[in-house]
C-alpha cells in the first residue's frame, strides 16, 4: 500500500483529502451503495430512510390524504432504485408490511321517501 501512495504522491494525487486508497474488498461508496467486487449493497441511511418514509406514506393513506397510484409510483421508483443490487431480502422484509384500508369520509346520507304502508294480501287481490 505505501508503494502505491508513493506513486500518486509523485503524479500530484493528495490523499490527504477524502480520498483514501483502501482495498477494494472493503467496499467503496457510490451514490449510495457501498460497492464490492461480486455485489452491491445498499448504505443503511438510504435503507432507513426509505423505511421511514414507507411507514408515513402508509399512515397518510389510512388517513384517506393520499391515493393508491401514488404510493405505487414511489414504491416502483425505490424499487427500480434497489433492484440494481442484491437487495431481494432487503425489498421482502421492507415491504412485508401491507397497506391499511383506507379510511373513506363518511358522506351524509339523504333521508328516504316516506314508504307506503302495505295491505295484507298484497297486489294481487
Amino acid at each position: 500500500m505505501p508503494a502505491i501512495g508513493y506513486r500518486l504522491s509523485v503524479i500530484g494525487y493528495d490523499r490527504e483529502g477524502r480520498a483514501q486508497v483502501v482495498p477494494v474488498e472493503t467496499g467503496l461508496p457510490f451514490l449510495g451503495w457501498h460497492v464490492y467486487p461480486y455485489r452491491l449493497r445498499l448504505k443503511r441511511r438510504n435503507v432507513l430512510a426509505f423505511a421511514r418514509r414507507y411507514r408515513r406514506m402508509r399512515a397518510r393513506y389510512a388517513a384517506g390524504r393520499c391515493t393508491l397510484d401514488e404510493i405505487k409510483t414511489r414504491i416502483q421508483g425505490w424499487l427500480g432504485h434497489a433492484r440494481q443490487g442484491h437487495t431481494l431480502a432487503l425489498r421482502r422484509s421492507l415491504l412485508r408490511k401491507l397497506l391499511p384500508k383506507q379510511r373513506r369520509a363518511v358522506q351524509p346520507r339523504l333521508p328516504l321517501p316516506p314508504q307506503r304502508k302495505r295491505e295484507p294480501g298484497g297486489e294481487g287481490q
